[in-house]
This record gives C-alpha cells, structure tokens and sequence, in this order.
C-alpha cells in the first residue's frame, strides 16, 4: 500500500496516475486535480462523463463527493465519504478508493 505525505512534491503526479488508471475503461475521464500540500494536503478531484462532473474534496481528513450536470453552476447531493476519524496516513488511499468505489458502480 502506498502511502502520500503533505510535503511530497509528487502526489499531485501520482494521484493523477492512479486516477487515471482508475477511470480507464470507465465513462469517467479526470478534468481536474487540485493538491495543495501547505493547506492539510487538501485534495480536490474532478472526473467527468459526457452528462456530469463528479468532485471529490478531501479536506482536513474528511472526504465529500458532489455532482453538477455540465452547464450548471450548481453542486448538488453532497455526501461524506469518509470521515477523518480513519488512520491521517492512509487518507489518500481512502480518496483513490472512494474514486474507485465510485466509478466501479
């Protein structure tokens, strides 16, 4: 199992590939990866099919998943994933498996 720290330079890269990996052979595709290691390691992930856009935001620990259709400003239906109540090492692993759980259905 891989784990991500806050200051490692490449988790925005390896979460891309493991995203990317993830939604290949899927009708999701990645349209954004936001990671910003001096605010908590806060995580926002968007993938995308040809009627909505699906976000992921991992912050403080906690991890949400919301929809918008495509030309809509409005997000809708947000859900607690995961809840940071999980061990703080492994939180980016519960992202990639959210997303996984996710685009699997």
């Amino acid at each position: 199992m891989m784990f991500f720290g806050e200051k490692d330079d490449g988790v925005r890269k390896e979460l891309t590939k493991r995203i990317t990996e993830i939604t290949l052979n899927t009708q999701y595709n990645l349209l954004l990866l936001q990671y910003n290691s001096q605010h908590f390691g806060n995580v926002v992930v968007e993938l995308t099919n040809d009627n909505i856009i699906v976000r992921f935001i991992y912050d403080r620990g906690d991890i949400y998943r919301d929809k918008r259709i495509k030309n809509s400003e409005y997000w809708i239906n947000e859900e607690l994933v995961y809840s940071h109540t999980m061990p703080c090492n492994e939180i980016y692993e519960l992202l990639v498996k959210a997303i996984d759980e996710f685009v699997q259905q």
